[in-house]
């Protein structure tokens, strides 16, 4: 056994929120197999701010977070005030929160999920050639921003990072001087253990979409695509939406016989569920990876993701379809095309896919050759 770890995130499941992290806590359980003792500091605003009514809400359910039962594994709670995330002062103010966690975690090897805030924060308390994991929304929304755009690539300068797709590293060696430290690790996922289920010969044609109902997933246009097949083919095709996000209620206004919108449930259960559907479909505008894409095909089942910066380095012709735009006439040809060609789809062959290039088990000792290097990573006294 290696020493002790220390995993630092903002993004973590609960009760509240059962999707949120749900790579960083697979990615723990996983990695504490490897040390004396895992630490997981997970940083949680005291209060949710937004900029439309109510401005400041309180939800306890996001700070029942779910455990690793392990003997080996702690879970710690960091408060912090949270200021805009498009302001400086909100990495700031989670530096100031972390200061007292420097004295808990010497000696330990860090692993910090993500560049922005985590990596800023701990750039801005003076730590250098810390394990950062970059998902991607992480560094794409907020690079840009004048205040941010140096804070950032400090900590590409300073900091030993890994990108979890090759799209999204390739967009950041596009803009940033230096890349020196930074490797591509993608997401690594359990592989489905499970019989492959047969389903029922389509129509319907069952879809699923699983993921943040936010502008950025294309949610709506995926909605009004659907409504037009149906409007043509009625009862052809089937939609079943799982999430959670600003968008749920408009969502909803779209459900009826074939349109079934629902919360988000926990990761497990989700998994459990993929394989009562024909295909997945992630119409993102942006989207560094798309971690469920390589769920759905863990059961044998195809999927449809827009070329969006990571689905298209990982969505071949052999495992589904890449849309050129989420528009809402790329959607309605994609999903009709898929249903023509179904039958080209091999089960066994899709699950195979994932299996030789996203295996959790590969993945991880990637990861942990990485964090390795150079001796390992320290907090000094």
């Amino acid at each position: 056994m290696k020493k002790n770890l220390a995993v630092i995130t903002k993004y973590f499941p609960s009760k509240g929120d059962p999707t949120s992290g749900t790579f960083v806590y697979d990615q723990a359980n996983r990695l504490s197999e490897y040390y004396s003792k895992t630490d997981i500091y997970v940083l949680l605003p005291i209060v949710k701010i937004s900029r439309r009514p109510p401005y400041v809400t309180y939800d306890q359910s996001l700070f029942e977070l779910y455990s690793i039962e392990k003997s080996n594994v702690d879970l710690h709670k960091v408060f912090y005030f949270p200021f805009p995330k498009n302001s400086a002062l909100h990495a700031l103010a989670i530096a100031c929160s972390m200061r007292r966690l420097k004295g808990r975690v010497s000696g330990a090897t860090v692993l910090a999920h993500t560049i922005y805030p985590v990596g800023v924060a701990l750039t801005i308390l003076g730590y250098i050639n810390v394990n950062i994991i970059c998902h991607g929304s992480d560094y794409r929304s907020f690079y840009r921003l004048k205040n941010l755009t140096k804070k950032i690539s400090n900590v590409l300068m300073n900091q030993k990072v890994a990108f979890v797709s090759k799209g999204l590293f390739l967009d950041v060696q596009s803009h940033q001087d230096s890349t020196e430290k930074c490797i591509i690790i993608n997401n690594g996922i359990k592989i489905n253990t499970c019989r492959i289920k047969r389903l029922p010969k389509a129509p319907p044609f069952k879809l699923l979409y699983a993921g943040a109902l936010i502008e950025q997933k294309g949610i709506i246009n995926l909605l009004k695509a659907v409504t037009l097949i149906q409007h043509d083919n009625p009862g052809f095709v089937e939609l079943t939406i799982v999430g959670s996000g600003p968008l749920f209620e408009k969502a909803k206004n779209y459900e009826n016989q074939y349109i079934q919108v629902h919360q988000s449930v926990s990761n497990k259960i989700l998994i459990d569920k993929m394989s009562d559907y024909h295909a997945l479909i992630l119409p993102s505008y942006k989207e560094a990876f798309g971690r469920v894409l390589i769920e759905m095909m863990s059961c044998g089942r195809p999927v449809i993701a827009a070329r969006s910066g990571g689905p298209e380095f990982i969505v071949t012709p052999e495992v589904g379809l890449v849309m050129p735009t989420n528009s809402i006439q790329d959607i309605r040809q994609h999903i009709l095309e898929l249903f023509t060609n179904y039958k080209r789809y091999d089960p066994v062959q899709i699950k195979k896919y994932v299996s030789l290039n996203f295996n959790e088990d590969d993945k991880t000792e990637e990861l942990l050759n990485w964090i390795e290097d150079e001796n390992f990573t320290y907090f000094s006294d």
